[in-house]
C-alpha cells in the first residue's frame, strides 16, 4: 500500500524548494570560483548569493541591458517563456495522444504508417529548422511560396493582455514546433501502453458487454497511459527548454532564452544566472507535477 498523498506532496514540495535554492547556488559558486573571488572564501560567496537572491530578490545588473536590473529583464521576458512552456507541453500532449490512439485504432493502415514516419522524422529534425522552413515558405512578409495570413511570423509577438488574438497568432506555430518532439515520444508511449492493456480483463469485459472498440480505448485503456506520459513530460523538460531557446531565436520572441548568444559573448554572468534559476524552476516544477500525477494515479509510487 502507498503512503499518504498529502505527506508525499509535502515531501516533494520541500524537495522542490531545496533544489531551486541549491542548484543555482552551486552554479554561481563554481562560476565565481573559476573567475576568482578576490580572496573571499567560496562559502562566503555562496552565502552572500543566497541572501541577495532569495531574501532580497536582487539578481544584480546586466551589462547587456546597459546596467538594468536583471529582475526587471526576467519580469519582462517571463510571460513569453511560460507561455511557450505551457503551450508546447499542451500541444505535445494533445498531438501525441491523438496520434497514439489513431495508430492503435487503425493498425497497419496508411494513417498509422504515416504517423509513425512523422514521429521518426520529427525526432531526427531540429525544431529551429522546421521553424525556418515555416518562415521561409509560408509566413506573412517572408514566405516565398505562399504567405498565409494566420501563420506566425517574425516580430509578431504581442502582449496577451492588450491583443490576445495577436498573441495567439504569434505563438500557435511556435507551440507546435516546441511540442513536436514531445508529441513523438508521447505517441510511442501511448501506443505501447494501449497495446499492453489490450489483453487485460477489464478491456475484455468491456468488449464482451458490447462497448465499441474506440470507446474502450479512450475510456478504459487510455487513462492507464497518464502516469508514464507524465513521467515522459518531466524527463523531456531539458529538451523542451532547449527547443524553446531555438524557437525564440527563430521567431524573435522576447523570452529570456533568446538572449543566450549575447549573454555568453558578453560574459553577462548575472543574466546567465537568471537563466539558470528560471530553467531550474521550470524543470523542477514540471518533474514535481509529474511525480504528483503518478502518485495520484498509482499509490505504489508513494
Amino acid at each position: 500500500m502507498g503512503g499518504s498523498f498529502s505527506w508525499f506532496m509535502t515531501r516533494k514540495l520541500v524537495a522542490l524548494a531545496v533544489t531551486v535554492v541549491l542548484a543555482p547556488t552551486v552554479v554561481w559558486t563554481v562560476f565565481n570560483g573559476l573567475r576568482g573571488t578576490g580572496g573571499q572564501p567560496l562559502y562566503d560567496v555562496a552565502a552572500d548569493y543566497v541572501v541577495a537572491t532569495y531574501w532580497h530578490f536582487d539578481l544584480g545588473t546586466s551589462p547587456a541591458y546597459y546596467g538594468g536590473k536583471v529582475s526587471s529583464v526576467v519580469a519582462y521576458t517571463l510571460p513569453a517563456d511560460v507561455a511557450l512552456v505551457v503551450g508546447g507541453i499542451t500541444a505535445g500532449l494533445v498531438m501525441g495522444t491523438a496520434a497514439g490512439v489513431a495508430c492503435i485504432a487503425w493498425p497497419r493502415s496508411m494513417i498509422s504508417r504515416a504517423l509513425q514516419f512523422a514521429g521518426a522524422f520529427v525526432l531526427s529534425t531540429p525544431p529551429y529548422w522546421l521553424g525556418f522552413m515555416v518562415l521561409l515558405f509560408f509566413a506573412p512578409g517572408t514566405g516565398y511560396i505562399l504567405e498565409v495570413p494566420f501563420v506566425s511570423g517574425l516580430m509578431d509577438y504581442r502582449d496577451a493582455t492588450h491583443d490576445f488574438l495577436g498573441w495567439l497568432k504569434a505563438l500557435w506555430v511556435p507551440w507546435i514546433l516546441v511540442g513536436l518532439p514531445l508529441a513523438a515520444g508521447v505517441m510511442r508511449m501511448t501506443v505501447i501502453t494501449l497495446r499492453d492493456t489490450a489483453g487485460e480483463d477489464f478491456v475484455r469485459t468491456a468488449r464482451a458487454k458490447g462497448v465499441r472498440g474506440r470507446r474502450v480505448l479512450i475510456r478504459h485503456s487510455l487513462p492507464l497511459a497518464i502516469a508514464p506520459v507524465a513521467a515522459l513530460v518531466g524527463a523531456s523538460m531539458p529538451l523542451l527548454i532547449t527547443n524553446i531557446a531555438l524557437v525564440e531565436s527563430a521567431f524573435n520572441i522576447p523570452g529570456l532564452y533568446r538572449e543566450i548568444r549575447s549573454v555568453y559573448s558578453t560574459a553577462d554572468l548575472p543574466l546567465i544566472q537568471a537563466m539558470v534559476i528560471e530553467t531550474t524552476i521550470l524543470i523542477v516544477v514540471a518533474n514535481t507535477a509529474a511525480d504528483l500525477i503518478q502518485a495520484r494515479v498509482d499509490p505504489r509510487v508513494r
